[in-house]
């Protein structure tokens, strides 16, 4: 959509700014001493220049540029004028781009101007809105700041990379507060000390130039925007069906281990009932299932419990549903997590630590990564495997099951980008660099593995064997190097410590099991009965190592095996690689997959 910018010509009495070079550390949240105290705003308006302001992340990450502007204890927002130019960078859009305007709790209005541009690219955009006429006037609190966050609706690039920038323009705000003798001159003057503060910026981005003006023409031409009412962020949130205060008398130990790896897409009903099972959780035994994930909200809550639309317990369970509650549940709980404090809170941990059961939900697994490794809650789920509490996960939530994790921390790479270089920046491993100590969590009965999801629906055989080529390590041979530089496992035919991996398709998910000390873990593949997919699972192993495996490079690897399971009466041995014939041989010839038509 087209948009036509409008000049608007301003009266400035002073002008306050300043270019900061920011480094990676965190700065400190801005206290009330970096402000002058019993200043205050006067039937003013405040203008904010927003040149060069980064668009980075979801509302609430440290990422985010801040600013605190003093405007008077319990002064009220009452209007906003804005003329302004965006830039959303390509994978990322317009309608994304948002200012939130608060009090220091988060209560307040998030703006975005371009609503309803669902383009990339660059825009202008103006226009005044009477927050009055909405309903949402809303005052700052006794301390007399003013919040902006800038941010976006939706991260769709890597946690490290902007979505776009406010190239330029203004924002400028209505302000009405009763004033402090001490400071009324200096209002009046345009004297008034506006302090700022930034969560985390890159070096030699621009801090915005404050404007405080006592008069200035408007255009009388709007541009689209939205005006929506804003919260506080909490620092977790808790959903719970069911009785979370019941008494649970199903194991908290168990003799082995198990766990769903679910490829996405629709839920699997019976992988679910499958894991309640394992849980040694009976009719009138009690049980508690925790989702864990790092945003959304409560969905499998009554998808696990109940057994059918109409919200019953009943044992007659329609499809969709798992009628975990019939089972022997007593609740369903889930925890969105979405940051490195929340995932160190004891009071997550304390929930996490009572589960029967836990589901990693799907998402993004760079959030599982960057958020929960090396937390409280990386030792509390640790703690629980050792116990043989059962565990799944989908999509990203099966990304970090293996002990080789891919990460995603950029974008989510194709399987052509992946076989023309295999070391392209968009394929990020945990642990980074590889080690054999493995990911997060790192499951000892997944070990040696890493997974892909959705893997028939979007095309993910050619990544996938660029992840698992990574993960080979070099070696020298009398005609030169194999491998890949960085690699931590042979490739090899046979053997249980070699580089291989599982990719799941849609609405599939493989059950495994520990069998007891000295037998093999275990897997069998379970989909839907209504599930008009094929729903297969596919085990890759290299049988020898990458020829030409180089950055910038494209990969060329032979004889890659690939075993197919698509039924659900097959027992496949993981231990050694065995119980389901050999499928295909597939080659990667420089970046090229071959034969192209394997599936």
């Amino acid at each position: 959509m087209a948009k036509v910018k409008y000049l608007h010509q301003m009266l400035v009495l002073l002008v306050v700014s300043a270019v900061i070079g920011l480094g990676a550390a965190h700065a400190n949240p801005l206290s009330m001493d970096a402000l002058i105290p019993g200043q205050s705003v006067v039937g003013n308006t405040l203008l904010v220049d927003v040149t060069g302001v980064q668009d980075n992340d979801e509302r609430g990450a440290v990422s985010n540029i801040v600013r605190d502007f003093y405007v008077g204890s319990l002064a009220s927002i009452t209007s906003l004028q804005w003329d302004i130019n965006l830039t959303s960078y390509a994978g990322s859009y317009l309608s994304e781009m948002q200012v939130t305007f608060s009090d220091t709790l988060g209560n307040g209005i998030t703006f975005t101007p371009g609503n309803g541009d669902d383009v990339d690219g660059t825009a202008d955009y103006a226009g005044f809105q009477d927050l009055g006429d909405l309903g949402l006037i809303f005052q700052v609190g006794v301390d007399g700041i003013l919040r902006l966050e800038f941010h976006d609706g939706y991260k769709d690039l890597a946690f490290d990379e902007p979505e776009g920038v406010w190239n330029f323009g203004t924002l400028s705000f209505g302000i009405t507060a009763v004033p402090e003798p001490p400071t009324y001159a200096l209002i009046l003057g345009g004297l008034l000390l506006l302090s700022l503060t930034v969560r985390r910026g890159r070096p030699g981005q621009s801090a915005v130039a404050l404007v405080l003006a006592s008069s200035f023409s408007f255009g009388t031409a709007y541009a689209e925007a939205t005006f929506k009412p804003a919260q506080p962020i909490p620092l977790y949130s808790y959903y719970a069906t069911g009785d979370v205060n019941a008494v649970v008398s199903a194991p908290s130990t168990l003799p082995t281990p198990s766990f769903v790896l679910m490829g996405g897409g629709p839920d699997v009903d019976p992988a679910f009932r499958w894991l309640i099972q394992r849980a040694g959780i009976k009719p009138g035994s009690g049980g508690r299932f925790v989702v864990i994930r790092a945003s959304g909200e409560d969905g499998y809550n009554p998808y696990i419990f109940y057994s059918d639309e109409a919200l019953s317990t009943s044992p007659n369970i329609s499809d969709m549903w798992v009628g975990g509650a019939s089972l022997g549940l007593t609740s369903v709980e889930t925890l969105v997590i979405p940051s490195v404090k929340a995932a160190n809170s004891e009071a997550v941990n304390a929930i996490v630590s009572k589960a029967n059961v836990v589901f990693i939900a799907g998402g993004d697994q760079s959030h599982y990564v960057r958020f929960w490794k090396g937390t409280l809650l990386e030792r509390t789920l640790i703690a629980l495997m050792k116990k043989n509490v059962p565990v799944g996960g989908t999509s990203a939530g099966l990304a970090v099951l293996g002990q080789f994790d891919y990460s995603a921390l950029y974008k989510s790479v194709t399987s052509e980008a992946s076989m023309l270089d295999p070391y392209s920046k968009d394929i990020t491993f945990d642990p980074s660099p590889l080690s054999l100590q493995g990911g997060f969590i790192a499951p000892p009965a997944l070990d040696s593995l890493i997974f892909d999801s959705h893997f028939d629906s979007r095309d993910r055989m050619g990544r996938f064997i660029a992840f698992i080529s990574r993960i080979v390590a070099p070696t020298i041979t009398p005609n030169g190097s194999l491998g890949c530089s960085g690699g931590v496992l042979p490739a090899s035919s046979s053997g249980s410590k070699t580089a291989r991996g599982i990719g799941i398709s849609v609405e599939t998910a493989l059950l495994v099991q520990g069998n007891g000390e000295g037998n093999p873990v275990t897997a069998r593949r379970v989909s839907n009965a209504s599930s008009t997919t094929e729903s297969a699972v596919y085990f890759v192993r290299p049988s020898i190592a990458p020829s030409i495996c180089s950055p910038k490079t494209p990969l060329t690897i032979s004889s890659v095996e690939v075993r197919k399971l698509a039924d659900s009466q097959t027992v496949f041995n993981l231990s050694d690689w065995t119980g389901v014939p050999l499928y295909e041989h597939l080659d990667v010839s420089s970046g090229q997959l071959l034969p192209a038509d394997w599936y």
